[in-house]
């Protein structure tokens, strides 16, 4: 498993070694914090680096939980679709993590899910500063139903 930090993109000269890498970790919450670049994601797109997406939860850099925040943040600023962004935080994530059975609504998958409160797939990184999960399956199971 291959995993990088879009913050050392810079140091890398060669844009094929991100074809190697299992995910390109994007922190967007802590890439504005930090007041940093964004990533070339235009460039990293090209060369077929696949993205995950993710919070930091870090007190010093990104401290919130909101998932769907850094969705919003990886679309408006740094120019990912909102299926990249779904991709970064589901089946890219989960393979970047070392779970490349999870990620997926696949027979055979762990059912690790979130239904949620939204008419399409576009409302969630949209409609940002509001839960909007109704309910949270893990391993097949409610473990939460949201209010």
């Amino acid at each position: 498993m291959l995993i990088a930090n879009a913050n050392l993109v810079p140091a890398w000269g060669n844009w094929d070694e991100f074809r190697r890498l299992e995910a390109l970790e994007l922190l967007p919450g802590a890439c504005i914090q930090l007041r940093l670049p964004a990533p070339p994601v235009a460039r990293l797109r090209a060369a077929g680096c696949r993205f995950a997406l993710g919070t930091d939860l870090n007190p010093g850099s990104s401290f919130t939980e909101a998932l769907p925040l850094q969705m919003w943040l990886a679309c408006a600023h740094f120019g990912l679709s909102v299926e990249e962004a779904w991709l970064a935080v589901t089946r890219n994530a989960a393979c970047a993590a070392g779970r490349p059975e999870a990620g997926q609504l696949v027979p055979g998958a762990p059912a690790d899910l979130v239904v949620w409160r939204a008419g399409d797939h576009l409302t969630i990184p949209y409609h940002y500063g509001v839960n909007l999960a109704a309910f949270v399956v893990v391993a097949g199971c409610l473990k939460y139903t949201c209010a």
